[in-house]
């Protein structure tokens, strides 16, 4: 008799296994600001590939109290990387770009003096193992550290590498082609590079890891990290990434198929890392992996100046999790915060090496 009913249940109760409950999100998150010094958090909990609860807790400014609310805009910092790849991806759909060409043969600029940049492709680049440095520090060169192709190592300069590649081949600045490729067709509405009047009122302050309220970046050129957007529009970008939207079925394989391993002891990793490749993440194209019992999850995290964290996690089956703190203490309490909402071990944060809010000395408390 109980039969016809039970799949009714399952479905009832499905929310409660899949993703954390709203309210003990909550409570747990309350909890990890308070202990972790973190002075704003959003949270936005996906399931069935829908936005199933939201929620904007503590305050955007430390100091002046103005309240976090669902339209407070955010620095997304490297969580603007899988964006992009997303927008590589449709130019590769669409025939403009090769993943395996290499980009020389696309804007033959010697970038660097170094012959190997001519072997470098978009697949290396969106999988971090062009042999780039991640930054170009004041007073350095860009260099190729390693043969391209021979392993991972976390690179932001060959996302901008790639950025000239993409604006020279379609002739369209970075604004103008994420508008027209990712951000107009998902209906995300909030997304900016360059700062915007109306952000006066509604971005984020970030904070530094001691509660200092730090002043805003206000940029007048488009830059790749400095994607601003709400939580809830990035959590509209990895609904879409969950379902294949915009891009062929065997593309959305290839962007979630392990491209490269990593090593376990690091992700700068421009010297051979000593440790063995992990069994449990890879990389594929522009987003994180994580191998789990629960499956396997695209990932990524962002940080900004040490003010801003971002974190996003997502099965393709539907369960999902995007949170954005206003602090540089925000990858502190990550961990157990994604816990709660997507509950289950997650061997990401081992790997990228934030300490617990447990083992720093207490700070400034966030009320």
């Amino acid at each position: 008799m109980w039969k016809p009913i039970l799949p009714l249940l399952l479905i009832a109760f499905a929310p409660l296994v899949a993703t954390g409950s709203e309210r003990d999100v909550e409570r747990v998150t309350r909890q990890l600001m308070r202990d972790g010094d973190v002075p704003g958090v959003a949270i936005v909990a996906i399931h069935n590939s829908r936005i199933a609860w939201h929620r904007s807790l503590g305050v955007a400014n430390a100091d002046t109290r103005q309240p976090l609310t669902d339209t407070s805009i955010f620095e997304t910092a490297s969580l603007t990387k899988p964006v992009f790849a997303y927008a590589v991806l449709k130019l590769v759909d669409a025939g403009v770009l090769s993943l395996d060409k290499p980009l020389y043969d696309y804007l033959p600029e010697p970038v660097v003096d170094n012959d190997r940049l001519k072997r470098i492709t978009a697949r290396m680049v969106l999988s971090h193992t062009t042999g780039f440095q991640n930054e170009v520090m004041p007073g350095q060169a860009l260099r190729i550290h390693f043969e391209p192709g021979a392993r991972f190592s976390y690179s932001g300069a060959g996302y901008l590498y790639l950025q000239r590649v993409l604006e020279h081949v379609t002739g369209k600045k970075l604004p103008e082609l994420m508008r027209e490729l990712v951000f107009d067709p998902l209906h995300i509405r909030s997304a900016s590079y360059v700062w915007l009047p109306q952000f006066e009122q509604s971005k984020v302050f970030g904070h530094t890891a001691d509660g200092t309220v730090a002043a805003r970046r206000k940029p007048s050129e488009p830059a790749l990290p400095m994607l601003h957007i709400t939580p809830l529009d990035y959590a509209r970008f990895v609904i879409a990434v969950m379902n294949g939207e915009g891009l062929k079925a065997a593309t959305v394989k290839e962007m979630l198929a392990t491209q490269t391993p990593v090593d376990e002891s690091c992700h700068n990793c421009l010297t051979a890392g000593s440790g063995p490749m992990s069994k449990a993440l890879s990389w594929g194209l522009g987003w994180a992996l994580e191998r789990t019992e629960r499956g396997t999850a695209f990932w990524h995290w962002g940080e900004n100046n040490g003010e801003i964290h971002t974190f996003a996690m997502a099965y393709p089956s539907g369960d999902g999790v995007v949170v954005f703190t206003n602090s540089g203490n925000g990858h502190s309490i990550m961990p157990e915060i994604v816990a709660a909402a997507l509950p289950g071990r997650h061997p990401a944060f081992a790997w990228m090496g934030y300490k617990s809010y447990k083992a720093r000395a207490p700070r400034r408390r966030i009320p």
